[in-house]
Protein backbone atom coordinates (compact mmCIF):
# COMPACT_ATOMS: atom_id res chain seq x y z
CA UNK A 1 0.00 0.00 0.00
CA UNK A 2 2.75 2.54 0.41
CA UNK A 3 4.39 1.78 -2.40
CA UNK A 4 0.79 2.24 -4.61
CA UNK A 5 0.75 5.65 -2.19
CA UNK A 6 4.67 6.73 -3.83
CA UNK A 7 3.45 6.40 -7.16
CA UNK A 8 -0.16 8.27 -7.30
CA UNK A 9 0.25 11.72 -5.35
CA UNK A 10 2.86 12.87 -7.95
CA UNK A 11 3.79 16.25 -7.08
CA UNK A 12 4.40 18.75 -9.71
CA UNK A 13 8.07 18.81 -10.01
CA UNK A 14 7.45 14.82 -10.97
CA UNK A 15 5.06 15.62 -13.49
CA UNK A 16 7.32 18.30 -15.23
CA UNK A 17 9.86 15.42 -15.06
CA UNK A 18 7.58 12.56 -16.19
CA UNK A 19 6.50 15.21 -19.57
CA UNK A 20 10.45 16.11 -19.98
CA UNK A 21 11.45 12.14 -20.25
CA UNK A 22 8.67 11.20 -22.18
CA UNK A 23 9.54 14.23 -24.85
CA UNK A 24 13.36 12.59 -24.68
CA UNK A 25 12.11 9.16 -24.87
CA UNK A 26 9.84 10.13 -28.05
CA UNK A 27 12.98 11.38 -29.56
CA UNK A 28 14.75 8.05 -29.06
CA UNK A 29 12.01 6.03 -30.29
CA UNK A 30 12.07 8.09 -33.33
CA UNK A 31 15.17 8.54 -34.22
CA UNK A 32 16.04 4.52 -33.37
CA UNK A 33 12.76 3.81 -35.71
CA UNK A 34 14.24 5.70 -38.49
CA UNK A 35 17.68 4.07 -38.77
CA UNK A 36 16.24 0.64 -38.56
CA UNK A 37 12.56 -1.33 -38.40
CA UNK A 38 13.93 -4.15 -36.25
CA UNK A 39 14.65 -1.19 -33.54
CA UNK A 40 11.19 -1.05 -32.65
CA UNK A 41 11.20 -4.32 -30.78
CA UNK A 42 13.28 -2.51 -28.28
CA UNK A 43 10.11 -0.14 -27.34
CA UNK A 44 9.25 -2.71 -24.30
CA UNK A 45 12.60 -2.57 -22.84
CA UNK A 46 12.90 1.16 -23.13
CA UNK A 47 9.49 1.49 -21.46
CA UNK A 48 11.13 -0.06 -18.52
CA UNK A 49 14.13 2.05 -18.53
CA UNK A 50 12.37 5.34 -18.79
CA UNK A 51 9.88 4.41 -15.78
CA UNK A 52 12.88 3.56 -13.81
CA UNK A 53 14.51 7.37 -14.84
CA UNK A 54 11.23 8.64 -13.59
CA UNK A 55 10.66 6.45 -10.28
CA UNK A 56 13.88 4.71 -9.20
CA UNK A 57 16.86 6.74 -11.05
CA UNK A 58 19.77 4.97 -9.46
CA UNK A 59 18.63 1.61 -10.76
CA UNK A 60 19.51 2.90 -14.11
CA UNK A 61 23.55 2.52 -12.69
CA UNK A 62 22.81 -1.39 -12.50
CA UNK A 63 21.04 -1.70 -15.62
CA UNK A 64 23.72 0.01 -17.52
CA UNK A 65 26.34 -2.49 -15.67
CA UNK A 66 24.06 -5.11 -17.78
CA UNK A 67 24.11 -4.12 -20.98
CA UNK A 68 28.15 -4.65 -20.67
CA UNK A 69 26.83 -8.39 -20.56
CA UNK A 70 25.45 -8.07 -24.23
CA UNK A 71 27.68 -6.53 -26.93
CA UNK A 72 25.94 -8.29 -29.71
CA UNK A 73 25.34 -5.43 -32.58
CA UNK A 74 21.87 -3.70 -32.51
CA UNK A 75 22.84 -1.51 -35.56
CA UNK A 76 26.59 -2.69 -37.65
CA UNK A 77 27.29 -0.52 -40.61
CA UNK A 78 31.10 0.20 -42.19
CA UNK A 79 33.54 -0.15 -39.26
CA UNK A 80 30.72 0.73 -36.85
CA UNK A 81 28.86 -1.23 -34.63
CA UNK A 82 26.23 0.48 -32.21
CA UNK A 83 25.55 -2.32 -28.86
CA UNK A 84 23.23 -1.97 -26.29
CA UNK A 85 25.93 0.14 -24.18
CA UNK A 86 25.50 2.73 -26.56
CA UNK A 87 22.16 3.50 -26.08
CA UNK A 88 21.75 2.87 -22.44
CA UNK A 89 25.03 5.09 -21.83
CA UNK A 90 23.37 8.65 -22.84
CA UNK A 91 19.76 7.43 -21.02
CA UNK A 92 21.98 7.01 -18.03
CA UNK A 93 23.49 10.22 -18.19
CA UNK A 94 19.61 11.82 -18.64
CA UNK A 95 18.48 10.11 -15.83
CA UNK A 96 21.69 11.22 -13.68
CA UNK A 97 21.33 14.91 -14.68
CA UNK A 98 17.55 14.67 -15.17
CA UNK A 99 16.78 15.97 -11.73
CA UNK A 100 19.39 19.04 -12.00
CA UNK A 101 18.02 20.20 -15.54
CA UNK A 102 14.19 19.96 -14.54
CA UNK A 103 14.34 20.72 -10.94
CA UNK A 104 17.50 22.86 -10.34
CA UNK A 105 18.68 20.67 -7.62
CA UNK A 106 22.24 19.83 -7.07
CA UNK A 107 23.26 17.04 -5.14
CA UNK A 108 26.45 15.82 -7.12
CA UNK A 109 30.25 16.45 -6.22
CA UNK A 110 32.54 14.96 -8.42
CA UNK A 111 36.03 14.78 -8.07
CA UNK A 112 37.45 13.04 -10.70
CA UNK A 113 41.55 11.94 -10.83
CA UNK A 114 42.93 14.90 -11.86
CA UNK A 115 46.14 13.06 -14.03
CA UNK A 116 43.87 9.86 -15.31
CA UNK A 117 41.44 12.42 -16.78
CA UNK A 118 44.10 14.34 -17.84
CA UNK A 119 46.20 12.14 -19.75
CA UNK A 120 43.23 10.43 -21.25
CA UNK A 121 41.73 14.26 -22.19
CA UNK A 122 45.54 14.58 -24.08
CA UNK A 123 45.45 11.34 -25.87
CA UNK A 124 41.76 12.34 -26.97
CA UNK A 125 42.79 16.23 -28.49
CA UNK A 126 45.60 14.16 -30.10
CA UNK A 127 42.91 12.10 -31.73
CA UNK A 128 40.57 15.08 -32.78
CA UNK A 129 43.72 15.97 -34.29
CA UNK A 130 44.90 13.55 -36.56
CA UNK A 131 41.59 13.33 -37.77
CA UNK A 132 41.60 16.77 -38.53
CA UNK A 133 44.45 16.86 -40.51
CA UNK A 134 43.76 13.21 -42.05
CA UNK A 135 40.44 14.72 -43.57
CA UNK A 136 42.04 15.47 -47.15
CA UNK A 137 43.78 11.86 -47.41
CA UNK A 138 40.02 10.23 -46.32
CA UNK A 139 39.52 8.73 -49.67
CA UNK A 140 35.94 8.07 -48.93
CA UNK A 141 33.13 8.75 -46.39
CA UNK A 142 33.93 5.06 -44.68
CA UNK A 143 36.81 6.59 -42.90
CA UNK A 144 35.53 9.78 -41.80
CA UNK A 145 32.56 8.23 -40.63
CA UNK A 146 34.31 5.85 -38.68
CA UNK A 147 37.20 8.41 -37.28
CA UNK A 148 33.64 10.45 -35.89
CA UNK A 149 32.14 7.46 -34.34
CA UNK A 150 35.65 6.36 -32.20
CA UNK A 151 35.39 9.93 -31.26
CA UNK A 152 32.31 9.73 -29.79
CA UNK A 153 33.40 6.57 -28.09
CA UNK A 154 36.37 8.21 -26.80
CA UNK A 155 34.16 10.74 -25.27
CA UNK A 156 32.36 8.39 -23.54
CA UNK A 157 35.19 7.95 -21.75
CA UNK A 158 36.02 10.96 -20.88
CA UNK A 159 32.49 11.28 -19.90
CA UNK A 160 32.69 8.28 -17.33
CA UNK A 161 36.04 9.25 -15.74
CA UNK A 162 34.07 12.35 -14.60
CA UNK A 163 30.73 10.84 -13.75
CA UNK A 164 31.72 7.73 -12.20
CA UNK A 165 33.98 9.57 -9.79
CA UNK A 166 30.99 11.35 -8.06
CA UNK A 167 31.22 11.44 -4.19
CA UNK A 168 27.62 11.45 -3.50
CA UNK A 169 26.78 8.29 -6.61
CA UNK A 170 24.42 6.03 -4.97
CA UNK A 171 26.16 2.92 -6.74
CA UNK A 172 28.18 0.93 -4.36
CA UNK A 173 31.55 -0.65 -5.63
CA UNK A 174 30.53 -3.92 -3.73
CA UNK A 175 27.46 -3.95 -5.28
CA UNK A 176 28.96 -3.59 -8.96
CA UNK A 177 31.20 -6.58 -7.94
CA UNK A 178 28.79 -8.84 -7.22
CA UNK A 179 26.91 -8.19 -10.28
CA UNK A 180 30.09 -8.61 -12.62
CA UNK A 181 30.95 -11.79 -11.09
CA UNK A 182 27.81 -13.32 -11.44
CA UNK A 183 27.40 -11.91 -14.63
CA UNK A 184 30.54 -13.32 -15.64
CA UNK A 185 30.02 -17.04 -13.79
CA UNK A 186 26.51 -17.19 -16.03
CA UNK A 187 29.05 -16.66 -19.23
CA UNK A 188 30.08 -20.19 -18.17
CA UNK A 189 26.86 -22.02 -19.11
CA UNK A 190 26.42 -19.57 -22.28
CA UNK A 191 29.94 -20.97 -23.71
CA UNK A 192 28.94 -24.53 -22.39
CA UNK A 193 25.67 -24.60 -24.94
CA UNK A 194 27.71 -22.93 -27.84
CA UNK A 195 30.36 -25.41 -27.11
CA UNK A 196 27.87 -28.16 -27.52
CA UNK A 197 25.92 -26.62 -30.71
CA UNK A 198 29.07 -26.34 -32.70
CA UNK A 199 29.99 -29.02 -35.04
CA UNK A 200 33.91 -28.91 -34.49
CA UNK A 201 36.14 -31.98 -33.21
CA UNK A 202 38.18 -29.83 -30.53
CA UNK A 203 38.07 -26.19 -28.79
CA UNK A 204 40.73 -25.04 -31.06
CA UNK A 205 38.88 -24.55 -34.02
CA UNK A 206 35.97 -24.25 -32.15
CA UNK A 207 36.85 -21.37 -30.12
CA UNK A 208 36.43 -18.34 -32.66
CA UNK A 209 32.63 -19.06 -32.05
CA UNK A 210 32.33 -19.26 -28.33
CA UNK A 211 32.00 -16.10 -26.98
CA UNK A 212 29.02 -15.89 -24.16
CA UNK A 213 26.60 -12.94 -24.65
CA UNK A 214 29.29 -10.60 -24.55
CA UNK A 215 29.92 -10.07 -28.41
CA UNK A 216 30.90 -11.89 -31.98
CA UNK A 217 34.56 -12.20 -31.17
CA UNK A 218 36.07 -14.71 -29.00
CA UNK A 219 38.71 -13.09 -27.58
CA UNK A 220 35.95 -10.24 -25.63
CA UNK A 221 34.91 -13.08 -23.67
CA UNK A 222 38.14 -13.88 -22.19
CA UNK A 223 39.86 -10.56 -21.89
CA UNK A 224 36.52 -8.92 -20.10
CA UNK A 225 37.01 -12.15 -17.41
CA UNK A 226 40.62 -11.27 -16.53
CA UNK A 227 38.26 -8.40 -14.22
CA UNK A 228 35.79 -10.94 -12.82
CA UNK A 229 38.96 -13.34 -12.07
CA UNK A 230 40.92 -11.26 -9.94
CA UNK A 231 37.99 -9.48 -8.01
CA UNK A 232 36.78 -13.05 -7.32
CA UNK A 233 40.09 -14.16 -6.10
CA UNK A 234 40.48 -11.03 -3.88
CA UNK A 235 36.68 -12.19 -2.35
CA UNK A 236 38.10 -15.81 -1.99
CA UNK A 237 41.51 -14.93 -0.21
CA UNK A 238 39.64 -12.30 1.92
CA UNK A 239 36.69 -14.17 3.17
CA UNK A 240 37.01 -16.50 6.76
CA UNK A 241 33.31 -18.08 6.80
CA UNK A 242 34.48 -21.75 4.72
CA UNK A 243 31.21 -21.73 2.89
CA UNK A 244 32.17 -18.38 1.40
CA UNK A 245 35.81 -19.67 0.88
CA UNK A 246 33.94 -22.53 -0.96
CA UNK A 247 31.60 -20.91 -2.82
CA UNK A 248 34.06 -18.02 -4.51
CA UNK A 249 36.72 -20.84 -5.06
CA UNK A 250 33.80 -22.81 -7.08
CA UNK A 251 32.97 -19.43 -9.35
CA UNK A 252 36.73 -18.86 -9.37
CA UNK A 253 37.65 -22.21 -10.84
CA UNK A 254 34.10 -21.80 -13.41
CA UNK A 255 35.53 -18.37 -14.74
CA UNK A 256 38.71 -19.80 -15.27
CA UNK A 257 37.26 -22.55 -16.94
CA UNK A 258 34.83 -20.18 -19.03
CA UNK A 259 38.43 -18.08 -20.55
CA UNK A 260 39.90 -21.63 -21.47
CA UNK A 261 36.84 -22.06 -23.27
CA UNK A 262 37.09 -18.68 -25.01
CA UNK A 263 40.19 -20.03 -26.23
CA UNK A 264 41.26 -16.38 -26.09
CA UNK A 265 45.44 -16.80 -26.03
CA UNK A 266 45.56 -13.27 -25.60
CA UNK A 267 44.16 -13.25 -22.36
CA UNK A 268 45.31 -16.71 -21.79
CA UNK A 269 48.91 -14.98 -21.86
CA UNK A 270 48.12 -11.88 -20.28
CA UNK A 271 47.25 -13.67 -17.06
CA UNK A 272 50.23 -16.13 -17.03
CA UNK A 273 51.86 -12.40 -17.48
CA UNK A 274 49.53 -10.99 -14.16
CA UNK A 275 50.86 -14.11 -12.19
CA UNK A 276 54.10 -13.75 -12.66
CA UNK A 277 53.92 -9.97 -11.92
CA UNK A 278 52.04 -11.06 -8.31
CA UNK A 279 54.70 -13.88 -7.32
CA UNK A 280 57.56 -11.33 -7.77
CA UNK A 281 55.74 -8.49 -6.12
CA UNK A 282 54.92 -10.82 -2.96
CA UNK A 283 58.14 -12.73 -2.47
CA UNK A 284 59.02 -14.03 0.75
CA UNK A 285 60.34 -16.41 2.41
CA UNK A 286 57.96 -17.57 5.20
CA UNK A 287 55.44 -21.29 4.72
CA UNK A 288 52.56 -19.58 3.66
CA UNK A 289 54.40 -17.82 0.47
CA UNK A 290 55.77 -21.24 -0.29
CA UNK A 291 51.84 -22.66 0.40
CA UNK A 292 50.98 -20.24 -2.41
CA UNK A 293 53.35 -21.37 -5.15
CA UNK A 294 52.64 -24.94 -4.86
CA UNK A 295 49.12 -24.21 -4.85
CA UNK A 296 49.55 -22.31 -7.47
CA UNK A 297 51.59 -24.96 -9.79
CA UNK A 298 48.94 -27.84 -8.81
CA UNK A 299 46.38 -25.64 -10.12
CA UNK A 300 48.07 -24.94 -13.55
CA UNK A 301 48.86 -28.84 -13.81
CA UNK A 302 45.27 -29.53 -13.05
CA UNK A 303 44.74 -27.49 -15.98
CA UNK A 304 46.66 -28.59 -18.56
CA UNK A 305 45.71 -32.34 -17.29
CA UNK A 306 42.04 -31.61 -16.97
CA UNK A 307 40.70 -28.90 -19.38
CA UNK A 308 41.34 -28.19 -22.81
CA UNK A 309 44.36 -25.97 -21.93
CA UNK A 310 46.94 -28.46 -22.67
CA UNK A 311 45.53 -29.10 -26.51
CA UNK A 312 44.74 -25.59 -26.92
CA UNK A 313 48.48 -24.37 -26.30
CA UNK A 314 49.89 -28.00 -27.58
CA UNK A 315 47.73 -26.70 -31.35
CA UNK A 316 48.87 -22.99 -31.11
CA UNK A 317 53.01 -24.27 -31.03
CA UNK A 318 52.13 -27.58 -33.34
CA UNK A 319 49.80 -26.80 -35.57
CA UNK A 320 48.62 -29.95 -37.80
CA UNK A 321 47.68 -27.24 -40.86
CA UNK A 322 51.55 -25.66 -40.55
CA UNK A 323 53.50 -28.05 -38.66
CA UNK A 324 54.38 -25.30 -36.16
CA UNK A 325 52.83 -22.18 -35.05
CA UNK A 326 48.92 -21.82 -36.09
CA UNK A 327 47.72 -19.69 -39.02
CA UNK A 328 46.29 -17.67 -36.62
CA UNK A 329 49.35 -16.53 -34.22
CA UNK A 330 51.99 -16.66 -37.21
CA UNK A 331 49.81 -14.11 -39.23
CA UNK A 332 50.63 -11.68 -36.27
CA UNK A 333 54.16 -11.49 -37.26
CA UNK A 334 53.05 -10.74 -40.68
CA UNK A 335 50.48 -8.27 -40.02
CA UNK A 336 53.29 -6.78 -37.48
CA UNK A 337 55.31 -5.89 -39.89
CA UNK A 338 53.10 -4.96 -42.24
CA UNK A 339 51.74 -1.94 -39.67
CA UNK A 340 55.87 -0.90 -38.98
CA UNK A 341 56.78 -0.81 -42.88
CA UNK A 342 53.02 1.43 -43.32
CA UNK A 343 53.86 3.52 -40.22
CA UNK A 344 57.69 4.47 -42.01
CA UNK A 345 56.74 5.24 -45.36
CA UNK A 346 54.00 7.54 -43.85
CA UNK A 347 54.65 11.39 -44.15
CA UNK A 348 56.45 13.06 -41.38
CA UNK A 349 53.42 14.36 -40.23
CA UNK A 350 51.46 11.20 -40.21
CA UNK A 351 54.37 9.59 -38.19
CA UNK A 352 53.84 12.06 -35.90
CA UNK A 353 49.69 12.48 -35.65
CA UNK A 354 48.64 9.45 -37.34
CA UNK A 355 46.60 8.44 -39.94
CA UNK A 356 43.54 8.91 -37.92
CA UNK A 357 41.48 7.21 -35.59
CA UNK A 358 39.26 4.45 -36.77
CA UNK A 359 40.75 3.99 -40.29
CA UNK A 360 43.37 1.48 -39.94
CA UNK A 361 41.50 -0.99 -41.90
CA UNK A 362 40.90 1.28 -45.31
CA UNK A 363 45.08 2.14 -44.88
CA UNK A 364 46.37 -1.37 -44.42
CA UNK A 365 47.85 -3.72 -47.33
CA UNK A 366 48.67 -6.80 -45.21
CA UNK A 367 50.30 -10.28 -46.22
CA UNK A 368 47.37 -12.01 -44.70
CA UNK A 369 47.83 -15.94 -44.41
CA UNK A 370 44.39 -16.75 -45.33
CA UNK A 371 41.00 -16.13 -47.08
CA UNK A 372 43.36 -13.86 -49.33
CA UNK A 373 42.33 -10.92 -47.93
CA UNK A 374 44.62 -7.92 -48.53
CA UNK A 375 43.56 -6.14 -45.06
CA UNK A 376 43.06 -6.36 -41.18
CA UNK A 377 40.39 -4.81 -39.11
CA UNK A 378 43.42 -4.33 -36.36
CA UNK A 379 47.10 -4.37 -35.88
CA UNK A 380 46.90 -7.02 -33.26
CA UNK A 381 48.78 -4.86 -31.13
CA UNK A 382 47.92 -2.27 -28.74
CA UNK A 383 50.66 -0.18 -29.32
CA UNK A 384 51.45 -0.49 -32.85
CA UNK A 385 47.86 0.06 -33.34
CA UNK A 386 47.75 3.43 -31.58
CA UNK A 387 51.20 4.68 -33.33
CA UNK A 388 49.62 4.00 -36.47
CA UNK A 389 46.35 6.14 -35.88
CA UNK A 390 47.47 8.68 -33.81
CA UNK A 391 51.10 8.98 -34.74
CA UNK A 392 54.46 8.60 -31.87
CA UNK A 393 52.50 12.00 -30.06
CA UNK A 394 49.96 9.67 -29.54
CA UNK A 395 52.04 5.82 -28.54
CA UNK A 396 54.49 8.35 -26.36
CA UNK A 397 50.69 9.54 -24.22
CA UNK A 398 49.49 6.27 -24.51
CA UNK A 399 52.54 4.37 -22.88
CA UNK A 400 52.31 7.30 -20.02
CA UNK A 401 48.71 6.07 -19.26
CA UNK A 402 49.43 2.74 -18.96
CA UNK A 403 52.48 3.42 -16.50
CA UNK A 404 50.10 6.27 -14.65
CA UNK A 405 47.46 3.40 -14.29
CA UNK A 406 49.51 0.57 -12.83
CA UNK A 407 51.06 3.86 -10.36
CA UNK A 408 47.86 4.40 -9.47
CA UNK A 409 47.05 0.97 -8.97
CA UNK A 410 49.66 0.18 -6.84
CA UNK A 411 49.29 -1.82 -4.68
CA UNK A 412 49.30 -0.37 -0.63
CA UNK A 413 46.80 -1.58 2.56
CA UNK A 414 45.11 2.03 2.98
CA UNK A 415 43.68 1.28 -0.85
CA UNK A 416 40.01 0.17 -1.11
CA UNK A 417 39.60 -3.15 -1.21
CA UNK A 418 39.48 -4.09 -4.43
CA UNK A 419 42.74 -2.01 -5.78
CA UNK A 420 44.65 -4.93 -5.90
CA UNK A 421 42.02 -6.77 -7.88
CA UNK A 422 42.09 -4.28 -10.52
CA UNK A 423 45.66 -3.84 -10.48
CA UNK A 424 46.63 -7.32 -11.62
CA UNK A 425 43.79 -7.24 -13.98
CA UNK A 426 45.26 -4.35 -15.86
CA UNK A 427 48.79 -5.60 -15.90
CA UNK A 428 46.97 -9.01 -17.55
CA UNK A 429 44.81 -6.49 -19.61
CA UNK A 430 47.95 -4.85 -20.94
CA UNK A 431 49.38 -8.29 -21.46
CA UNK A 432 47.05 -9.22 -23.82
CA UNK A 433 47.25 -6.17 -25.83
CA UNK A 434 50.22 -7.20 -27.08
CA UNK A 435 48.87 -9.38 -29.52
CA UNK A 436 45.17 -7.63 -29.56
CA UNK A 437 43.56 -3.93 -29.16
CA UNK A 438 42.55 -4.47 -25.45
CA UNK A 439 42.31 -0.70 -24.89
CA UNK A 440 41.56 1.11 -28.28
CA UNK A 441 39.16 1.58 -30.35
CA UNK A 442 38.07 -1.70 -32.73
CA UNK A 443 35.07 -2.71 -33.84
CA UNK A 444 35.62 -6.69 -32.08
CA UNK A 445 35.99 -5.27 -28.94
CA UNK A 446 33.43 -2.84 -28.66
CA UNK A 447 33.19 -1.07 -25.49
CA UNK A 448 35.51 -3.13 -23.19
CA UNK A 449 37.50 -0.08 -22.73
CA UNK A 450 34.10 1.87 -21.27
CA UNK A 451 34.37 -1.14 -19.25
CA UNK A 452 37.27 -0.94 -17.61
CA UNK A 453 37.04 2.95 -17.01
CA UNK A 454 33.67 2.33 -15.37
CA UNK A 455 35.22 -0.14 -12.79
CA UNK A 456 38.39 2.29 -12.63
CA UNK A 457 36.62 5.28 -11.68
CA UNK A 458 34.62 3.90 -8.90
CA UNK A 459 37.97 1.92 -7.79
CA UNK A 460 39.76 5.56 -7.71
CA UNK A 461 37.15 7.28 -5.71
CA UNK A 462 37.03 4.78 -3.35
CA UNK A 463 40.45 4.90 -3.01
CA UNK A 464 40.74 8.15 -1.88
CA UNK A 465 37.58 8.03 0.33
CA UNK A 466 39.57 5.02 2.26
CA UNK A 467 43.15 7.37 2.66
CA UNK A 468 41.27 10.04 3.63
CA UNK A 469 39.76 7.58 6.48
CA UNK A 470 42.87 5.51 7.26
CA UNK A 471 44.43 9.31 7.25
CA UNK A 472 41.99 10.42 9.76
CA UNK A 473 41.68 7.78 11.97
CA UNK A 474 45.72 7.56 12.45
Amino acid sequence: MDLMNSFLPLKKYKFIKLQFFFFLYAILILYLSSINMLFPLLLPFLAIIMALIIVFPKYIWYIFILSFFYQYPLLEKLNIRVVLSDILFPIFLLSYFGNFVVNGVRTTNFKPNKRVITIHTLLFVIAIISMLINLPTYKHYKMWASSIWYLYRFSQILVALFVFSDDNSEINLENVVRIIIWGSVLQFFAALIQMHTLEYTTLFYARSDISGTLAPHHSVLGTFLLIPIFLTTEKFLKCTDTKDKIRFLAMLIVLILTLIFSGSRSSITGLALSLTILILINFKLNIQYLFFILALVLAVFSLLIFSPLGSLISMTVNSAETGGMDISSASRFFIWRNAIIYFFNSNWLQKLLGFGIGTYMYHQNMDYLWLGLNFNSGAHNNFLHVLCETGIIGLVIFIALAILLLHQLWPHPSKSKYNNSLFYATIAMFGSSFTQETFWFQKSFGVLWLFYIFILTIVLRDNKKSLISNWKSS
